[in-house]
């Protein structure tokens, strides 16, 4: 599905109503879809770090996030119908976050810079608790009453940059992530590698977790992948379709999951080790050599 981008909020938006009666028409499916979404505020007391007025002097404040929201199946009348909700925690410099934002706020309204579209920050989420979703598989049934079996789906949401960083996606399946799910845009690097590369990185992230990977890029390339990597289906940069494929959803830690970056970190010390020793010879004084008769 790709991006959907508003500035509404989740849980009061038009936009989100439409797309959550579409989805009680294929009531059977989840869904998980990217989303602008805004939390609102009593007032400055009540708001959080990253919030901003709506207007200069506007007593209204609000927090904005780069969200994702997942639809679980409604097969039942007991399921509910509220969507899961992601908001992205690793920000992209420049773009979503912005040091000193008091000074570039002051700059803006002096000399006419472009700081694409926004000063500040976009509000973030610190635990990465992936979206928890009750799939119904036909193919597993009761001896009795015919009763679908449920199938506990764990999908960790990777929001565009946050992908490139293996031991963050690690927090996700730590917490009990079986699937990888990345929501892209990639079209702002235009027909250059970029959007190569950024797959590429995704390739990574599924064979260090042993997880098979979902990648919806509506201006990238979309593809299904699995726990090796390899690409089962995928569409080209910046094309219109659809990608098919069958997951296996795997609960297993690999030694990666458990250990993380432990090689750079080892590397990095034997490196300052080897630095400081050197460092120390050469500051010993040099002992002269003792000629011989």
């Amino acid at each position: 599905p790709g991006c959907y981008q508003t500035g509404y909020a989740a849980s009061a938006n038009p936009y989100a109503d439409q797309l959550m009666a579409h989805h009680r028409m294929h009531a059977e499916q989840a869904w998980i879809v990217g989303a602008s979404t805004v939390e609102w505020h009593q007032d400055k007391e009540h708001a959080g770090p990253y919030a901003r007025s709506l207007d200069e002097g506007s007593l209204r404040w609000y927090t904005a996030y780069n969200s994702a929201l997942g639809f679980p199946p409604q097969r039942l009348e007991s399921d509910s119908a509220t969507p899961l909700l992601y908001h992205k925690s690793k920000l992209v410099i420049g773009v979503e976050k912005l040091p000193y934002p008091w000074f570039f706020q002051a700059v803006s309204k002096v000399i006419s810079v472009d700081l694409g579209g926004m000063s500040g920050q976009l509000g973030k989420q610190t635990a990465q608790i992936p979206m928890t979703m009750p799939l119904l598989d036909p193919s597993l049934r009761e001896s009795k009453g015919e009763r679908l079996q449920r199938i506990p789906l764990k999908a960790a949401t990777l929001i565009c940059y946050e992908s490139i960083f293996g031991e963050f996606c690690g927090e996700f399946v730590r917490n009990g992530a079986n699937l990888l799910c990345i929501i892209t845009n990639d079209g702002w690097w235009g027909p250059t590698d970029g959007h190569r590369q950024h797959l590429a990185l995704a390739r990574l992230r599924a064979i260090e977790y042993r997880r098979d990977l979902l990648r919806s890029a509506n201006t990238g390339i979309s593809a299904i992948m699995n726990q090796r990597g390899d690409l089962l289906d995928s569409l080209g940069w910046d094309q219109r379709g659809l990608v098919k494929g069958q997951l296996r959803l795997n609960p297993a830690m690999t030694f990666y999951a458990r250990h993380g970056d432990f090689i750079g970190r080892i590397a990095c010390m034997i490196t300052v080790l080897t630095l400081l020793i050197a460092w120390v010879r050469q500051k010993m004084p040099t002992k002269p050599l003792k000629a011989h008769p």
